[in-house]
């Protein structure tokens, strides 16, 4: 009885945890990491390969500002001009520098030379700076591959074939216990 109760309490536990982080998600998309912790995203850029390919999925935690140091692959909010808007960007930082009390961070992906640095611009086409505000967090583990099944079960066709066939499965699995259960001179 006792065991029963904690298994409960712990299923109740981790399930209200999640539906946080899903509400969180959903209302704040770019605070998950700030409000929760931690954010699972998925490059869609060859920009860090080999180290990060596209269709990983990275984890990325909160950081402190004051913690992030050169080589430390962070992911930030740039201006993205293919998707006209603001996008999230995972790359190194290359350098860090300190303008007028305000801390710069330039970045680079994973082919660049030192000291050949991303250049980031507005949606007017103004140069800006990697600031503290612009960045989500660091990463601190990559999952190869994962994103692939994520983009295939975003594809509305087949994950409406992975459904169907799920179905059918299920009824067979029960139609085929029904048949071994039933009496074997009862056959209808």
């Amino acid at each position: 009885m006792r065991k029963a109760f904690i298994e409960d309490l712990f299923l109740l536990t981790v399930t209200l945890l999640t539906a946080l982080y899903f509400v969180v998600d959903l209302i704040d998309p770019l605070h998950t990491v700030e409000l929760i912790g931690f954010k699972p995203y998925v490059v869609t850029s060859p920009s860090m390969a080999p180290t990060i390919d596209p269709f990983d999925m990275v984890i990325v935690t909160r950081i402190d500002p004051d913690d992030i140091e050169e080589r430390d692959i962070i992911t930030f909010k740039a201006y993205i001009p293919e998707i006209n808007g603001i996008g999230l960007v995972t790359h190194y930082i290359a350098d860090i520098q300190q303008f007028d009390e305000v801390t710069i961070y330039k970045t680079q992906g994973e082919n660049r030379q030192p000291g050949e640095y991303d250049v980031w611009r507005d949606e007017n086409g103004q140069i800006v700076e990697i600031t503290a505000d612009d960045i989500i967090g660091h990463v601190s583990f990559t999952i190869p591959h994962v994103g692939l099944y994520i983009a295939a079960l975003r594809d509305p066709i087949l994950l409406l074939a992975i459904i169907v066939n799920l179905t059918i499965l299920f009824v067979f699995i029960k139609y085929v216990r029904y048949i071994r259960r039933e009496p074997a001179g009862k056959s209808k």
